[in-house]
């Protein structure tokens, strides 16, 4: 029998947590892909919507879009106590932004300590994925007892700009241009000037 050393320690680095963490990435489960309409843009419009003072908790449903939801994960128990301490709608603004302006459409993580980190396993991440339930807490939660439509139309009011954009006289791809578009255009302000 021979010994193949590169696939032994490709099989080793694979099990150690500081590998596995990609930082920032547009990953998600295999139902991200695919999408009827990119999740990121209003997810993010809404999560602009949220109070910077209030503390989210991990796995605290932030706003869910269609299936997709954002909130705050621990890695592999790392990252507990920064994210039992709370994070504040303030970062998660921030974090929410960075997912944005690293490309990410449908789905995708951010270190919470970014971008003095890119390794999620130090801190924890804010996540951008697809559920299959949610509990009744959030800015638009969506569980077994929320329907679909109105998860969509729970984000889709917290941001007047998205539903202008989305329903307004520039309906379907053009009007999803405008709310990218100005979406991008926001991704590039500061939080602080909002």
């Amino acid at each position: 029998m021979r010994f193949n050393f590169p696939a032994t320690l490709a099989l080793a680095l694979t099990l150690l947590p500081s590998t596995l963490a990609l930082g920032i990435n547009c990953r998600g489960s295999g139902a991200c892909t695919g999408l009827v309409r990119p999740a990121v843009p209003p997810l993010v419009h809404a999560i602009w919507s949220l109070d910077d003072n209030y503390l989210w908790s991990t796995r605290e449903p932030i706003a869910c879009y269609i299936r997709v939801c954002a909130f705050l994960q621990p890695w592999s128990g790392h990252g507990a106590d920064t994210i039992d301490k709370g994070v504040t709608g303030r970062r998660i603004k921030e974090l929410a932004r960075e997912i944005f302006k690293h490309g990410c459409t449908e789905c995708g993580s951010v270190p919470l300590d970014y971008p003095e980190s890119n390794d999620g396993a130090v801190a924890g991440e804010l996540t951008f994925n697809v559920v299959k339930n949610t509990s009744s807490r959030g800015r638009c939660p969506m569980g077994p007892e929320t329907d679909i439509k109105e998860a969509t139309l729970c984000v889709k009011e917290s941001s007047a700009d998205y539903q202008k954009n989305m329903n307004g006289p520039r309906r379907g791809k053009r009007g999803l241009r405008n709310a990218v578009e100005e979406t991008r255009r926001r991704a590039n302000e500061t939080v602080a000037d909002k």
